[in-house]
């Protein structure tokens, strides 16, 4: 397979590699890993085994934004007392610096 110039390569075993070791989906894997969703504990085990026996590494990515940023929003109880108010408006100037 060709590399494109500039684009970034990934080494080693990927998500999917450790899905399929494991013998279960993707998204299985991944909530293994994060514990954001409950997963059953024998299935989190073939998961981290899977990890060891591959050398998994997490990468984190940051999301990838098509355009910049347009707006700003702030949610404040109320812009009545001074402090909030300087605030909102130091907000605002700054943005408008951009």
């Amino acid at each position: 397979m060709a590399e494109i110039e500039g684009a970034p390569t990934r080494r080693g075993p990927t998500l999917r590699d450790v899905a399929r070791r494991a013998q279960v989906s993707v998204a299985t894997a991944s909530r293994a890993l994060t514990s954001d969703y409950p997963v059953a504990e024998p299935t989190r085990a073939k998961v981290l085994q899977a990890v060891e026996e591959l050398q998994y590494v997490v990468t984190t990515r940051a999301p990838k934004r098509s355009a910049p940023a347009t707006s700003i929003a702030m949610i404040v109880s109320g812009v009545v007392s001074p402090l909030r108010s300087l605030v909102a408006t130091g907000v605002a100037e700054a943005a408008g610096e951009t």
